[in-house]
């Protein structure tokens, strides 16, 4: 559950985070990581609804940092509606994770390979929020 978790974790740093460049670099790398959870969804050749609701989730999530990344890179800060937003959504993956595990505890699809990530998820921006 490595990506999920990982999303979920920079998800909670990102909420007590107060400068501009270390939001750019954790959106960055939450956005990277979603795609990541994407690609690998797409290779599972199960179609469970959890597992489509999940592509969905990193869909939107993934979207929704790549704008305020965009945005935070361009000068302006992470409004209160936007903190508002990620904090929902950093709600929203705990319960996603909690529902991931108990799937796969049930005998679902091994999610494990989602913990290994590539270098360009964790590259610089893994430093930059250090």
């Amino acid at each position: 559950m490595g990506g999920i978790s990982d999303i979920n974790a920079e998800l909670s740093k990102l909420m007590v985070m107060n400068d501009p460049q270390k939001h750019i670099a954790a959106l960055s790398l939450i956005w990277g990581k979603c795609a990541q959870v994407q690609s690998l969804m797409g290779q599972i050749p199960v179609s469970h609804p959890e597992i489509l609701e999940l592509e969905k989730f990193t869909a939107r999530v993934g979207e929704f940092c790549r704008a305020c990344m965009v945005s935070v890179a361009g000068g302006k800060v992470l409004t209160d509606e936007q903190k508002s937003q990620l904090a929902d959504i950093a709600k929203t993956s705990e319960v996603v994770l909690a529902s991931l595990n108990q799937l796969q505890a049930a005998g679902g699809p091994d999610f494990t390979g989602f913990a290994v990530c590539d270098a360009e998820c964790d590259g610089a921006a893994r430093g930059d929020l250090s």
